[in-house]
């Protein structure tokens, strides 16, 4: 019984260490994006139209509007200046709608993509996806 307690109790720590250091991962990754570039993008897009956002880190906030367009806000932040160019967005427009996601030239560069996303009001469908 002895030995179950504390093997229980051991664990309880170990759970306690790893999930801060995974926290604390959160918070080093933000401090360390402190490079930033803008992008921003007016498409024409009609309520019968779909809008695909795939986001790997970062939010994608949605407000709507009245109008047959979408409005795009993009922040790209990375660790190092130079980095911000081999991070691309991109926005595939079809006749089924949107598609906007983004692509880094190397895998191991650190970044994270904000996006605030304005849409029709009556827009048929927006899918979402993030990872991070």
């Amino acid at each position: 019984m002895m030995m179950k307690t504390k093997t229980i109790f051991l664990l309880f720590v170990l759970l306690t260490v790893l999930s801060t250091f995974i926290g604390c991962d959160h918070i080093h990754l933000n401090y360390r994006l402190k490079h930033s570039e803008m992008i921003e993008k007016k498409m024409a897009l009609s309520k019968d139209q779909i809008i695909k956002v795939d986001n790997v880190n970062g939010f994608i906030k949605i407000s709507t509007h009245n109008e047959d367009q979408v409005l795009i806000s993009a922040e790209k932040f990375s660790s190092k200046k130079k980095y911000l160019d081999q991070i691309k967005l991109y926005f595939d427009q079809t006749a089924d709608g949107l598609h906007i996601y983004s692509k880094r030239k190397k895998r191991r560069i650190k970044f994270k993509i904000n996006y605030t996303i304005t849409v029709p009001k009556d827009l048929k469908r927006l899918e979402l996806s993030s990872t991070n």
